[in-house]
């Protein structure tokens, strides 16, 4: 989001008395460098989503409020396909010390700031900006090639996505260390090279 977007959102939201609920099932959870994107802000949201990046993999999801919020849903108001059954939500109090105790979220961001440097430092002619917070990376690539960005990336054993065409996301696992980022540069360098050269 441009800068400002939240806190102009928080204000309007503030002004009109409408809810400000941040989506952060793909923010949250420690993907941005912080537990939840908000927090790279001073706003407060009324609300927040989050799911699979408290599940590990197992499927759940939930609503965290704050405030006068907390107050609009009481018992049997609700229900949810991914709620917090008594599996999931074991799941993700495991999931959530882990990420606490291995300082994932702290992880997150010095590691997205490693790879950020990397994919700039490539010096390829594909690379027009780095963009993100943390392990939620985007690429904004100076021609429309992400489809075979992604296709050659993928021959070189390195999963990326394609979220248009010409922005490649990278959203690497919290745990990501020193050998997997190097492996990462090597591997982005040589599928972006080969675009480059078709």
């Amino acid at each position: 989001m441009p800068d400002g977007f939240l806190e102009s959102a928080r204000e309007l939201t503030s002004r009109h008395g409408a809810l400000l609920i941040v989506d952060e099932i793909q923010t949250g959870a420690g993907r941005t460098g912080e537990w939840f994107g908000f927090q790279h802000t001073a706003i407060q949201p009324d609300a927040i989503t989050v799911a699979k990046g408290i599940g590990g993999g197992f499927p759940i999801g939930g609503l965290v409020t704050f405030g006068r919020a907390s107050a609009l849903f009481t018992k049997g108001q609700h229900g949810s396909t991914f709620g917090g059954n008594p599996l999931a939500a074991a799941v993700a109090n495991a999931v959530l010390g882990e990420i606490e105790r291995g300082g994932l979220v702290q992880n997150a961001a010095r590691r997205g700031a490693e790879i950020r440097e990397h994919v700039l430092g490539l010096g390829s002619p594909l690379v027009g900006e780095v963009r993100g917070l943390g392990l939620l990376i985007g690429v904004g690539l100076t021609e429309p090639v992400a489809g075979a960005v992604v296709a050659q990336a993928m021959r070189e054993g390195l999963i990326v996505n394609a979220a248009n065409d010409s922005s490649i996301r990278i959203a690497p696992p919290l745990t990501i260390g020193d050998a997997e980022i190097d492996e990462f540069a090597a591997r982005f360098e040589r599928a972006l090279r080969t675009v480059a050269t078709q």
